[in-house]
């Protein structure tokens, strides 16, 4: 009750604001908006010392256009939004992103116009959401279609003395490969093709359909590579060439309109009103490769970790304060997570299907979720994928360098005892012997059955079906749909539908929901049911003694 009469309070004061605001304020400017950076899905939270005396401003993430886009779709005073766009980044998930917000905009009648400040691929992809879409005359718009590169490095590391071993299901499974080998292989080179040939075909649809254009223009822009922006006019790449402040006059003719920015614009448009925070859904990241121990970025990117980590503990914390908060209904597992160490893969994947047995879980997953970040989603009651989000690569595989030719150059000698023909099993010095390759290939091929059996158990198919999708392979989004690997593919604001769905609450993708973080203090697990109690000993027993990784060879395409 104290509850209601507070938010009843908040909004008396904020109808009175917008009653004024509609008397002196007649109509509210243009909106300029800045689309530039990382775009991430939420916004990172900065420190308030941080912003107060540093003055340090995080970059906006999608979540943040989301609620600018709403506060200016409700206020019908607005005419329409300026986008200043570039450079920008965030993979496809952003670019599909913008394109439905902007959509929002323009189907209530407002107009959009894009100032493209940078011209690379994404920007350009971003700013052709807009009616409109202008750039000063000195932007070149930068299409040369799409690129997968890598670097072997197997002759190098011989030249200094160094062999990598590599055990893997599947030559599909190519994370390593890099390491022994000078090429790809026929397998994966067949599947980057294959993923580089579906991406080009989406860019171009998404071009061809924004720019009412047939393909076969849009593909001669790929080709012809670097387009200055007279030539880009004249394609119908942009519209027209403006520098900023000429805008006024574009958008107003012989009045020149006003645009004002979105920090002034905020005191203009009407406040949304406040709503009571009852129910709701908490969203947990899995952002990064899966380590254990705390999630965290590190400085410069690590082979094979990436420079963004998903720890293990945060994560758990944060679902089980999720789920031991008593106003959170379901959970979105939101994962841009290219895998990691099979172990803390699967003790993730056990608590995900823990939370899942008193909370629904929806796993929804952005720009890549595969490997172990497909495997931690395999418990959720659904998994919603964008379109063009990197998935499956159902495997595992180990890497183990042999520095016994270093060694030999560098003239140090290398000498051990040991007790047990295996004892040399995680040792550099030297490459393992015949007996240990077997014992590794083993524990190799017990985690690749785990992941299986995962699978198997989280998306309801038998082991002859899955095996052509397994092995390493590599899937779209679409593709992951069409095979059963994702329940359906959608925007995050169709995964919190589909949560709200489960918790039997009503639909509404403008709900408030929660970005759980790890607690302060630990949090310990509450007991599954007591008939899942056996289950829970089997499972903690195929765990045990795996050295496996699951992870991708590479990040978004």
């Amino acid at each position: 009750m104290v509850r209601w009469l507070w938010v009843a309070m908040i909004n008396l004061r904020r109808a009175w604001a917008n009653a004024l605001r509609r008397v002196f304020v007649r109509r509210v400017p243009w909106v300029q908006l800045r689309l530039r950076g990382p775009l991430p899905a939420f916004t990172p939270a900065v420190p308030w010392w941080q912003r107060r005396f540093r003055g340090v401003t995080p970059p906006a993430g999608l979540d943040a256009l989301h609620a600018a886009v709403t506060r200016i779709v409700e206020d019908p005073r607005c005419p329409g939004v300026v986008l200043k766009v570039g450079p920008v980044g965030g993979g496809w998930a952003a670019v599909r992103e913008v394109h439905a917000e902007v959509a929002r905009v323009r189907a209530c009648g407002k107009r959009v116009v894009a100032l493209l400040a940078a011209g690379d691929t994404q920007s350009w992809l971003c700013a052709i959401a807009a009616d409109d879409v202008v750039a000063p005359p000195a932007v070149s718009l930068m299409l040369p279609g799409l690129r997968r590169e890598a670097y072997f490095l197997r002759d190098a590391l011989r030249r200094v003395g160094v062999d990598v071993e590599v055990f893997q299901v599947s030559p599909y499974k190519s994370a390593a490969e890099t390491l022994v080998r000078d090429d790809f292989s026929p397998e994966n080179r067949a599947q980057l093709e294959r993923i580089l040939g579906a991406r080009m075909d989406a860019m171009v649809a998404l071009a061809a359909a924004a720019r009412k254009r047939p393909p076969e223009t849009v593909r001669e822009w790929f080709e012809r590579g670097i387009l200055d922006a007279t030539s880009a006019v004249a394609a119908g790449a942009l519209d027209a060439t403006c520098f900023e402040d000429e805008l006024s006059a574009r958008l107003g003719g012989a009045k020149p309109a006003t645009i004002t920015t979105w920090a002034r614009a905020v005191r203009m448009l009407k406040t949304p009103y406040a709503r009571v925070r009852g129910k709701r859904v908490a969203v947990v990241r899995v952002h990064g490769t899966i380590t254990s121990g705390k999630s965290r970025e590190l400085p410069l990117p690590v082979p094979l970790l990436g420079a963004e980590q998903a720890g293990l503990e945060s994560i758990t914390q944060a679902l089980r304060s999720a789920e031991q908060d008593d106003h959170v209904v379901a959970v979105v597992l939101h994962v841009d997570s290219p895998g990691g160490d099979a172990v803390a893969s699967d003790l993730l994947w056990r608590e995900v299907a823990r939370v899942n047995q008193a909370k629904p879980v929806v796993a929804y997953m952005h720009n890549v979720a595969a490997s172990g970040g497909y495997y931690v989603a395999l418990p959720a009651r659904r998994i919603v994928a964008t379109p063009d989000v990197v998935t499956g690569s159902i495997g595992v595989l180990a890497v183990r360098p042999v520095i016994a030719g270093l060694l030999r150059r560098a003239d140090v000698h290398a000498r051990w005892l040991q007790r047990g023909d295996r004892a040399g099993l995680l040792s550099a010095s030297q490459a393992l012997s015949t007996a240990e390759k077997e014992t590794l290939e083993r524990s190799l091929l017990h985690a690749y059955d785990l992941f299986l059996m995962r699978t198997t158990d989280g998306r309801k198919k038998d082991r002859d079906a899955l095996e052509p999708l397994a092995g390493g392979r590599v899937w779209l989004g679409h593709e992951a749909l069409a095979s059963g690997l994702v329940d359906e593919t959608g925007r995050f604001c169709d995964a919190i539908r589909t949560a709200q769905e489960a918790a039997h609450v009503r639909r509404d993708p403008d709900a408030h929901f929660v970005v759980e973080v790890a607690p302060s203090s630990a949090l310990l697990p509450r007991p599954w049911p007591a008939s899942a109690i056996e289950i829970a000993r089997e499972l903690a027993d195929e765990v045990r003694g795996t050295v496996a990784w699951a992870v991708l060879p590479f990040g978004d395409l």
